[in-house]
């Protein structure tokens, strides 16, 4: 059995468990809460805690065998671990929300307009309208039928509308419609002037209730891309102003008029906005207002002093498309977005995001699904239900605003054979003695009182305590919840981290990390204390043995030496006499063979003008074979017989030319024995660097 971890923030939701739907024997009773009336029972893989309402407190998705309960008030949880749940109230409230999975078909939980009075909410959905009651959560449906009604009113004169494809008067206490009436396209927002006239928001353009009969409105004056627009919004400011939002910009409305005034990306200044598409806005106490919009993110913009700043996902949110914008009593402001809801504090520009993790019904909510109410509280509907929730419940001490904090979660240690995780159970990870052979490190960081996401910079610069190897501390940035380090050496590091907004502003304090990797043995200093004598006496020794092997070396050596020079010089007198040897029959043998070569010159000098030259008769008339005449001319010439012959003919050329013995070319053909001329000139040119013919001209001028 292993202690896991501590869960802190437990979800505090009231939903009915169908217990007369289920056999008695699908359910096992775990434990009972005499003082609370608080029952712990297990069906399938999930365990629940049920008050005596039969509502569900809590779902906890693991199977367990045994539940216990402290003097504390702690549940602990056991099958093959313990789990340690601490209850805590869930700051959001769900209303509406269905299991998808066994109704897809539901649309009763997809919500459109919102409503709250005296404790009673009113939601328009696809199948009519549902009246919640907030204190005791029972939910009925007004007598309207199942048709969609996505927008809810009550007028001056508490007279309660309802509008989408039909403007229909309800009585909510008598239970009936008072009467209904045909409008031009769908409505999509309602809206009551100073007047008391009631004005309609439609997929194209505007109409009015007038004298009973809806009206459409023909006051666009040039802007008549209104009159084709889905209008999701009225607003109306302090000043008296009326404001219209739509899918194709802004707009100001003036009662008698019509519209005088058009805001959005298509404008030219001044009024001129980054967006088009506006879904909500609200005023701010110095007059500037917030636009939530579906292309742009959040706008904040006075139209006054031109002042205009843009919060989107550049900036730091998670999405452009923002539903709703509205302020608490504590600084903030709540939107709902197409990807969770949003908490904005205006002076510090931080942001939150909430997700269904953090106990919202839906992470996508609707277009012109919310409300707040007098008190405050605000709702937002989604497509599974409507999130509602008290701004006080999100303070610490109901004046200051959340504290960020960071905290380890999981660490990964890896190097040579090694992988090791560490978790946080509820307790701060010690890592002040990691394995000598750590080479990388990897931690998996989480924030609080903040959902995680890539809008989250994570700053981290890694310190050497030490001092043994310089190390660089220079910030690095990542967008996840991983930091990585990496080439590791032993000793003690410090780690500082520090999350912040991509609009650069710091969430929280900075966190510090200490960092130890313990050296491998022979880094330490006790190793070496024991290694260094032993070391000493093993290289004493070494040289001692070495010292004895080399004087015996030297012996032997010297010994060798004498016997071998002993040797040497009886070679050498011995070598000496066969040189002499072989010189004196040197001597003789070369003069023979010159003899030899010279009487083959002679006869080839002879007989170099006849025309009848042939090798043969030469090699018969010095009496010796082919072979060896070949071999033998090779060996004292270097050349083959031919080019012997060829050799001799170029000298004698030369030696024409040069002596004025012949005047012509032809007659220098006659006395060599030239038979093929160009052949023997171009050789003549490439021996003497002339041809015979030019060496003639030159000698003629």
């Amino acid at each position: 059995m292993s202690y896991r971890r501590e869960s802190e923030n437990a979800p505090h939701q009231a939903q009915v468990l169908a217990l007369q739907e289920d056999r008695l024997s699908a359910f096992a009773l775990l434990c009972y809460h005499p003082e609370k009336k608080e029952i712990w029972i297990r069906k399938g893989d999930t365990t629940y805690l049920i008050n005596r309402q039969e509502e569900v407190r809590y779902a906890f998705p693991q199977t367990a065998r045994c539940v216990a309960l402290d003097r504390d008030d702690n549940y602990w949880f056991g099958q093959y671990e313990v789990d340690l749940l601490r209850l805590q109230k869930q700051r959001f409230r769900r209303l509406l929300q269905k299991d998808q999975a066994r109704a897809p078909h539901d649309k009763s939980h997809q919500c459109r307009g919102i409503f709250e009075r005296s404790g009673q909410v009113y939601v328009g959905t696809y199948q009519g309208v549902r009246r919640i009651d907030l204190a005791g959560g029972e939910v009925s449906s007004l007598p309207t039928g199942k048709e969609a009604l996505f927008c809810l009113l009550e007028d001056q004169k508490k007279r309660f509308w309802l509008a989408h494809n039909d403007l229909i008067q309800l009585d909510p206490t008598q239970q009936r419609v008072v009467q209904r009436l045909e409008i031009p396209s769908r409505t999509w927002s309602i809206f009551e002037d100073r007047n008391k006239q009631l004005w309609l928001g439609n997929e194209r353009g505007l109409c009015f209730l007038r004298d009973g009969r809806i009206q459409p409105l023909e006051q666009y004056n040039e802007f008549t891309n209104l009159a084709k627009a889905l209008v999701l919004f009225f607003f109306e400011d302090r000043a008296g102003q009326v404001w219209i939002g739509s899918n194709d910009g802004l707009y100001q409305l003036d009662l008698s008029k019509g519209i005088t005034a058009g805001y959005g990306r298509r404008q030219s200044a001044p009024q001129q906005l980054p967006a088009q598409n506006f879904q909500h806005m609200y005023q701010d106490a110095d007059g500037s207002y917030w636009l939530a919009t579906g292309d742009a993110g959040l706008l904040h913009w006075n139209p006054n002093t031109k002042a205009l700043t843009q919060y989107d996902k550049k900036w730091g949110m998670l999405t452009d498309n923002t539903y709703s914008v509205y302020e608490d009593d504590f600084g903030y402001l709540w939107m709902s977005s197409f990807n969770g809801l949003i908490r904005f504090h205006k002076a510090t520009e931080t942001v939150q995001f909430f997700h269904e993790e953090d106990g919202i019904t839906y992470n996508e909510f609707n277009r012109i699904s919310h409300y707040q109410a007098e008190d405050g509280q605000l709702f937002f509907g989604s497509q599974n239900g409507i999130t509602a929730l008290q701004p006080r419940d999100f303070l610490v001490d109901h004046t200051q605003g959340p504290e960020f904090r960071l905290r380890v979660e999981h660490i990964s240690v890896i190097g040579k054979n090694i992988r090791r995780d560490y978790w946080a159970d509820g307790s701060p990870i010690d890592l002040t003695a990691l394995p000598a052979r750590t080479s990388s490190i990897d931690l998996e960081l989480r924030g609080s009182n903040s959902f995680w996401s890539g809008n989250v910079a994570l700053h981290h610069a890694l310190e050497r305590l030490d001092g043994r190897v310089p190390l660089s501390s220079r910030e690095k940035v990542t967008y996840n919840h991983h930091i990585e380090l990496f080439e590791m050496l032993p000793g003690r590091y410090r780690l500082r981290v520090r999350a912040t907004q991509k609009n650069g502003k710091q969430l929280g304090e900075e966190l510090e990390i200490a960092l130890y990797i313990r050296p491998p043995i022979y880094q330490t200093t006790w190793f070496w204390a024991l290694v260094l004598p032993l070391l000493l006496l093993g290289i004493v020794g070494f040289i001692r043995w070495r010292t004895a092997r080399l004087k015996a070396q030297k012996v032997a050596l010297e010994a060798l030496v004498t016997e071998r020079t002993s040797q040497i010089l009886k070679k050498q007198r011995t070598i000496d006499n066969q040189v002499q040897l072989i010189e004196s029959m040197k001597t003789l043998l070369s003069e023979r063979e010159e003899a030899w070569l010279e009487r083959f010159r002679s006869i080839v000098l002879e007989r170099l003008s006849d025309p009848g030259f042939y090798l043969p008769d030469v090699i018969n008339e010095m009496q010796i074979s082919r072979t060896a005449f070949y071999e033998k001319v090779k060996s004292l010439t270097h050349m083959t017989p031919n080019q012997y012959i060829q050799e001799l003919r170029l000298r004698r050329a030369k030696e024409l030319l040069e002596g004025g013995q012949v005047g012509t070319v032809k007659e220098v053909d006659q006395a060599v024995g030239i038979k093929e001329a160009k052949y023997f000139y171009k050789r003549y040119k490439e021996r003497y660097g002339i041809l015979p013919s030019a060496y003639l001209r030159e000698l003629g001028d």
